[in-house]
């Protein structure tokens, strides 16, 4: 078990497609879409639904997302969806802050569920890129 899993209760995991990609690590670069909801389960962030619905990207180990992402990330593969509620000091602590996609306030010490579905995890930006450019490539020909 990855460390600081034992902190977070997984709900819920599945796969968004057939074929899994990459195993994710530290240092990684990762492009996901998110959901996240408070204890009520009320969404108060969803990338999906915000303006032009693009996903995220971020550098696994950074600190540039809530530690229960990072700590689960490093178990999942691109192309997995997870689902987990997360201890306030593995969310965003003791600090309060508003939704990155909306008015909605967070509550610090709040424990918070998140939906994480991983697109793409590459070693490099330009990997990355390279990855999200064939997979918007692929899916405007699936649709002609």
């Amino acid at each position: 078990m990855q460390q600081g899993m034992e902190h977070i209760s997984v709900l819920k995991t599945q796969k968004l497609r057939p074929t899994l990609g990459r195993h994710c690590q530290a240092g990684d670069w990762v492009t996901a879409h998110y959901k996240t909801f408070n204890g009520q389960e009320e969404k108060l962030e969803d990338t999906e639904a915000h303006q032009l619905g693009l996903p995220v990207s971020f550098l696994i180990g950074y600190y540039q997302v809530p530690k229960c992402w990072e700590i689960a990330l490093v178990s999942l593969r691109a192309g997995e969806k997870i689902k987990m509620r997360c201890p306030p000091h593995y969310a965003y602590g003791g600090s309060e802050k508003y939704g990155h996609f909306g008015h909605a306030k967070i509550p610090a010490w709040s424990e918070l569920i998140f939906e994480l579905s991983v697109l793409e995890c590459e070693e490099t930006p330009e990997a990355l890129e390279d990855r999200k450019s064939t997979r918007l490539n692929s899916s405007h020909s699936q649709d002609l």
